[in-house]
């Protein structure tokens, strides 16, 4: 281990669970090639290159962290904290990234040659379009041109004082033109036609066309223009949910709105050229269109209850009235038993495969032809990974014996069960009782047994090969944190300013730990299970025999909040504190303190880890920065890595100390490589489930 001074720890990202998909982020499931088998999406503050068959992953984008290191394989803009647009080329030869950084200029965009093997390709061109811009500026959409070389870039961006349109010739930072928009915007596009540089642009209220002029001149300057409002369209009436040029590129936009609608607009004669009731069929008339997306054949239209509407081109010939599509059937391809609604459609250009992005955080893949066979029934797609959240996660627990995570969603009340070995999710349980949702969750080291936390009540489960089976119910209200001992035999359990104690051969409760005036906000057990520490946000400090509840040792510090803890050395631990604006790490004996690390500017850490027998420390900031501390000895010294758009929940590490879980209120799960804690190799066939485990002791984060 680290503490008998083997090597230094690092980390690399390997795998993600999560989406943008219920963030209303623009281009949150896209794909990756024109075949259809990869697909590119933001997670975090980063960018995955996803293989559909195998579920490999690959990263893009790796933004350093916030601070003064840039600890294992970051890259990418310094500072970058959030990703706000995404958008592909129409050969999927390249991508635009959106960008927020913590330093001026804050608005980014970095453009990735996707036909390039992740990792070995040329490093990514980044775009300053607004080199004044500050911390409220976002690129809020993208889209590149047409034409083969994708050779023109639209960007939009909305700021505390305007919102701007500018179009770009990215290879060489040439800027083409730029002007105003007046109103609130979320979508761009280019105009399918290669030859009439059209830019349209929409928001809630608002939906507008640019035309740019001598582009491709040599001896005038190009310029940009925004064209009148449309005729028939009261922008102020509705509100436009998407839009999307008609293919193969006839200058005519369609759109939707909240209100149920689809219109149909010339941009040629400037004007609503139709409008039409009841997108997903006249028996479904209350549904809600979300997204669009337009093919040779017509167009498709995303909406709430997981339903995809199919409108299909009509052969004028064909038709005496005139209409230019007509609706043909709606199709739910939402996971059986859901009915989330959608928020992106994305298709190939040889209109083959289709993904989607639902609200629920899930993406999903399926063959264009299965629509047109539905029938108007039910073609579910292929969900990747088994699903993500759909919002910030509340907890996560990592087992010691089998290579599987917990975690907890707070926005869709999930209680998901990762194996991060396979890269999937093995279950996906939701409580029945819809007014009393999952807490929190601690999973036994042995993996077979899972503790569940409710508003009312908590409740133990047996893992099943599909699902969970209900053990024994507590009538134990207001539990947010649990923690199983190291060698499985105790659950600590925090209600307020108790703690309980169970004993899990019995699933008894044996006694109540009594030494708080206020909640508890951390503990955890030493590797040994020798000692209980218990911390609240009053600045008390108690240790614990776990076996007769007898109090060790205590330790009272005014103006105090420990917000985290960790252990892993016997009779020692360590603390994140937070004293009005100062932040520290303390390391005890006991509940002396041996040492105590003030941290640089703000860093916040919410959790904390420590690998059983080393002094290596891992800590999850406020802030979605990963914080390696070599030796918990020198904690002056420390690399960093960002990976959440949001703060860091929970971390854990596997067993055999290769592997390395987070997770954040970005609703994000993140499982990284460790090299340096483990002393050989002999952990690697655990790592990759094909061999047995080697069995280490285990302290999980607060």
């Amino acid at each position: 281990g680290l503490g008998q001074g083997c090597m230094e720890v690092t980390v690399d990202l390997q795998h993600a669970f999560g989406s943008h998909c219920g963030s209303g982020l623009r281009g949150s499931a896209l794909f990756g090639d024109d075949g259809g088998h990869t697909l590119v999406h933001p997670v975090g503050r980063h960018v995955v290159l996803r293989h559909i068959d195998s579920g490999e992953a690959s990263f893009l984008t790796l933004p350093g962290g916030n601070g003064s290191g840039s600890g294992g394989k970051t890259g990418g803009a310094p500072g970058a904290e959030v990703i706000t647009t995404c958008a592909a080329s129409r050969d999927r030869g390249f991508l635009a990234v959106g960008e927020r950084r913590l330093k001026e200029p804050c608005a980014s965009v970095g453009i990735y040659d996707l036909r390039a093997s992740a990792g070995a390709g040329p490093t990514p061109r980044r775009l300053e379009p607004f080199p004044k811009s500050g911390p409220k500026t976002r690129i809020v959409g993208a889209s590149f041109s047409a034409d083969s070389e994708a050779r023109f870039l639209a960007v939009l961006a909305t700021g505390p004082v305007e919102n701007t349109l500018t179009v770009l010739e990215w290879q060489t930072d040439r800027v083409l033109g730029k002007h105003k928009v007046d109103g609130a915007v979320d979508r761009v596009f280019f105009c399918p036609q290669q030859d009439v540089f059209h830019i349209s642009v929409s928001g809630p209220h608002l939906l507008r066309v640019s035309q740019l002029k001598d582009a491709l001149s040599k001896s005038r300057e190009s310029s940009l223009k925004a064209l009148p409002p449309f005729a028939g369209l009261d922008e102020a009436a509705v509100k436009i949910m998407d839009h999307a040029w008609v293919e193969p590129g006839e200058g005519t936009l369609v759109a939707c709105t909240q209100e149920g609608q689809v219109l149909l607009i010339c941009t040629e004669e400037m004007q609503v050229r139709a409008t039409y009731e009841s997108p997903f069929g006249e028996d479904r008339p209350t549904v809600t269109p979300y997204c669009l997306q337009c093919f040779s054949q017509g167009f498709l239209v995303g909406g709430g209850e997981g339903l995809v509407g199919l409108w299909e081109k009509v052969d004028a010939a064909l038709d005496p009235d005139g209409a230019e599509f007509k609706f043909s059937r709606s199709t739910c391809v939402a996971r059986a038993g859901a009915s989330t609604p959608l928020s992106s459609i994305d298709m190939t250009s040889t209109e083959e495969s289709i993904v989607f992005g639902f609200r629920s955080g899930d993406i999903g893949t399926l063959p264009l032809p299965a629509i047109f066979k539905g029938g108007g029934g039910d073609v579910h797609c292929s969900v990747i990974s088994g699903g993500f959240h759909a919002g910030p996660v509340a907890c996560l627990d990592v087992a010691v014996h089998r290579p599987l995570a917990v975690t907890v969603g707070k926005k869709d009340g999930l209680v998901r069960i990762w194996n991060y070995a396979s890269r999937h999710c093995e279950i996906r349980w939701e409580s029945q009782d819809q007014g009393d949702p999952p807490v929190s969750a601690a999973l036994h080291p042995l993996a077979y047994y899972l503790a569940v936390s409710f508003s009312e009540k908590m409740r133990f489960y047996y893992i099943l090969a599909k699902g969970l089976k209900l053990h024994s119910e507590f009538s134990i209200r207001g539990v947010k944190l649990m923690r199983f001992s190291n060698g499985g035999h105790l659950m600590a359990v925090a209600q307020g300013k108790f703690v309980h104690l169970f004993s899990m051969s019995t699933f008894t409760k044996v006694v109540t730990l009594q030494g708080h005036s206020h909640g508890i906000t951390a503990m955890c057990f030493d590797p040994e299970d020798n000692s209980l520490w218990t911390c609240d946000s009053s600045g008390q400090l108690c240790e614990w025999d776990p076996l007769s509840g007898e109090l060790h040792s205590e330790l009272a510090t005014a103006k105090c909040e420990y917000l985290a803890a960790s252990s892993g050395q016997g009779s020692q631990a360590c603390f994140s504190t937070a004293s009005g604006n100062k932040r520290s790490l303390r390391r005890m004996q006991h509940c002396v303190q041996e040492t105590e690390q003030d941290l640089p500017g703000n860093l916040r850490l919410a959790c904390l880890c420590q690998y059983a027998g080393t002094h290596a420390l891992f800590a999850g900031s406020a802030t979605g920065v990963l914080c390696v501390f070599p030796s918990d000895s020198a904690l002056s010294r420390f690399d960093e890595l960002g990976l959440h758009s949001g703060p860091c929940v929970s971390i854990g590490v596997s067993a055999d100390g290769r592997t390395l879980l987070t997770a954040g209120e970005d609703g994000a799960v993140f499982v990284l490589g460790v090299v340096g804690l483990a002393s050989d190799d002999s952990g690697a066939a655990a790592a990759r489930g094909d061999g047995d485990l080697e069995l280490f002791p285990l302290a999980t984060s607060s």
